[in-house]
C-alpha cells in the first residue's frame, strides 16, 4: 500500500519541497523530537568551516600513493583501508580542497550507504576523496566524533536521506544537508557522549583481538593434524626454470622457489594431492554485480561481508529475490555448504568460508563460488585454504601489477589441496569449528557492545539519559 499523509499547501510554498519524505510522519517526529531534545539546535552549515566534496571525474589509480577514500572505505564511525585505491602525489597536491586532516568528518553522498560518516584519525595520513563522498571540517565548538555519531544515528540518517535528490541513484543535495539540524550539547558533553562510543569500540576491539588470536591458531591446528610441518620461505628469489617445465603462464611468481618450497610441504601428509577442482561439483565460477535495494528480501555479500572463515552480515546490502532468481542471474546465488572465496583486490582476495546458512543470499563478481562433491567436507577445506599452506598458493597464482589484483576461477580451479579420508577431514574441522565458535562467540559479544552503546549515545542525544 502507497503511504500517504495531508500537508496544507501553504507549508509545501514554505517548504519549497513537494516530496513526500521531506512531510512523513517519521520525518516530522524526528525533527520535532530533536527540538525537543533540550539542547541548542543549529543547522549544519552553522557548526562547520569547511563542507566539500572530492574531484569530479576520473583519477587514475596506480598500485601505491596516496590514498584516494571511497564510499567503499567509509563504515559507520570507522574508515577502513582494505581495498583502497591510490593516485599520485602530484594529483593529491593539485585537489587541495579535499585533502584530509585528522578530525575531518566523512560522509558518504551517494547509493545505498548514503548517509555513513566516519572521522579521519591520525592513523590515515595523507589522502584524497572522489566525488562521491563529502568532508566536512567542524568548528572548534564541535566533537568531530560527536558530529560523526550524530549522522549514523537514526536521527542524522533520516535528514541525510531526506536531503537526497530523488531519482535512480539517490544523491545528496548540498543545499539541503547544509540546513540539517543538529543538536548541539556544550563540548565538554559532547565529549562524553563521544567517550561512551569510544569506550565501546576499544571494548570491542579487544574482544576481536582475541577472536582474531584464535582464528591464527587455526593454522597450527591444520598442519599439525596433517602432519605438516612448515617448511621457512627459501630465500631464492633468483632462479633458472627449463621451458619444458612451463604452464600456461609466463609469470615469475608460478615459479617463484620461495612459494613452491611451501607448496612441496603439503606432501608431507602422506595424503593424496589434487587439484581443487577434481572435487568440485561443477568448475569454480564467480558471482555478478546486483541491483541494490536496501529494502530487498536477498542479501547481497561483498568482499568486505568475507573473512578467513566467517561471514560478517553486519552493513551486507540487498537486492530483490527477483533479481536474483531469473535465470540468468541464479547461478550467483549461495548455497549451504558453497565455498566462498574473495577473488579481487591486493590484500583482500584470498579469503575462505563456508556459506553455512538456509537464507536467501548472493554474492557479486569479486566473490567464487566453489561447490564441493558429496563427501568432501567443506569446512576442512576451508580451513586448509585459509592456512599458510593454502595462502602461499593465492600468492603464487593472483595475476595484476596495479591495485585491481585478481585470483580469477581458473587459478583457484587448479589450486592444490591434499585430501584425506572422510574421518581425518572431519576431525580437523571439528578442532577448527571449536576455534572458530569461540571466535564467533567473541564477536557476537562485540556487536552488542556497538549495539548498547549506540542505543545510549542516541538517548543522549535527545536529552533522555544524563550524561556524566
Amino acid at each position: 500500500m502507497m503511504d500517504s499523509t495531508l500537508v496544507a499547501s501553504e507549508n509545501l510554498i514554505k517548504a519549497e519541497r513537494w516530496d513526500f519524505e521531506y512531510f512523513s510522519p517519521e520525518f516530522l517526529n524526528t525533527i520535532q523530537q530533536i527540538n525537543q531534545s533540550g539542547w541548542t539546535v543549529k543547522r549544519l552549515e552553522e557548526i562547520v568551516i569547511i563542507l566539500t566534496d572530492g574531484q569530479h571525474g576520473y583519477l587514475t589509480h596506480l598500485p601505491d600513493g596516496i590514498p584516494l577514500i571511497r564510499t567503499t572505505n567509509v563504515f559507520p564511525n570507522e574508515i577502513r583501508l582494505d581495498d583502497v585505491r591510490y593516485i599520485s602525489p602530484e594529483a593529491h597536491a593539485e585537489i587541495k580542497r579535499s585533502q584530509l586532516k585528522p578530525g575531518d568528518v566523512l560522509l558518504v553522498t551517494i547509493g545505498v550507504t548514503l548517509g555513513v560518516a566516519a572521522v579521519v584519525d591520525n592513523s590515515i595520513g595523507e589522502a584524497n576523496i572522489n566525488q562521491n563522498l563529502v568532508k566536512i571540517t567542524p568548528k572548534t565548538e564541535v566533537n568531530p566524533y560527536y558530529l560523526s555519531l550524530f549522522f549514523n544515528s537514526r536521527f542524522g540518517t533520516i535528514q541525510t536521506k531526506v536531503s537526497a535528490a530523488k531519482s535512480v541513484v539517490p544523491i545528496v543535495n548540498y543545499a539541503r544537508l547544509r540546513k540539517m539540524l543538529v543538536p548541539l550539547p556544550p563540548r565538554p558533553t559532547q565529549d562524553k557522549i563521544a567517550q561512551v562510543m569510544q569506550n565501546a569500540y576499544l571494548s570491542s576491539y579487544v574482544k576481536l583481538k582475541e577472536a582474531t588470536e584464535l582464528l591464527v591458531r587455526v593454522d597450527s591446528v591444520v598442519c599439525q593434524s596433517l602432519k605438516i610441518e612448515v617448511a621457512k620461505i627459501l630465500d631464492k628469489p633468483r632462479f633458472i626454470i627449463l621451458s619444458s617445465e612451463l604452464e600456461d603462464r609466463l609469470d615469475f611468481k608460478v615459479y617463484d622457489k620461495r612459494y613452491i618450497s611451501v607448496i612441496n610441504t603439503i606432501e608431507q601428509s602422506g595424503y593424496p594431492i589434487v587439484r581443487l577442482d577434481s572435487i568440485c561439483s561443477q568448475e569454480p565460477y564467480r558471482g555478478i554485480q546486483p541491483v541494490y535495494d536496501p529494502e530487498g528480501d536477498t542479501i547481497a555479500l561483498k568482499t568486505v561481508n568475507i573473512g578467513a572463515g566467517y561471514i560478517d552480515f553486519n552493513g551486507a546490502l540487498r537486492t530483490t529475490n527477483n533479481f536474483i532468481e531469473t535465470p540468468s542471474k541464479s547461478r550467483a546465488k549461495a548455497r549451504k555448504n558453497d565455498l566462498l572465496i574473495t577473488s579481487t583486490g591486493h590484500g583482500s582476495w584470498g579469503r575462505a568460508s563456508v556459506f553455512d546458512y538456509n537464507s536467501n543470499c548472493m554474492v557479486d563478481g569479486h566473490i567464487t563460488i566453489v561447490r564441493l562433491k558429496a563427501g568432501n567436507n567443506p569446512f576442512f577445506f576451508e580451513a586448509f585454504l585459509n592456512s599458510s599452506l593454502g595462502q602461499a598458493q593465492f600468492w603464487q597464482r593472483y595475476r595484476g601489477h596495479t591495485g585491481q589484483t585478481e585470483i580469477y576461477p581458473k587459478d583457484i580451479a587448479a589450486l592444490r589441496v591434499p585430501l584425506p579420508p572422510q574421518k581425518i577431514q572431519d576431525e580437523i574441522a571439528e578442532a577448527v569449528f571449536l576455534l572458530r565458535s569461540k571466535s564467533k562467540q567473541l564477536r557476537a559479544e562485540s556487536e552488542t557492545l556497538i549495539t548498547e552503546a549506540k542505543a545510549r549515545v542516541e538517548r543522549m542525544i535527545l536529552g533522555e539519559e544524563d550524561v556524566t
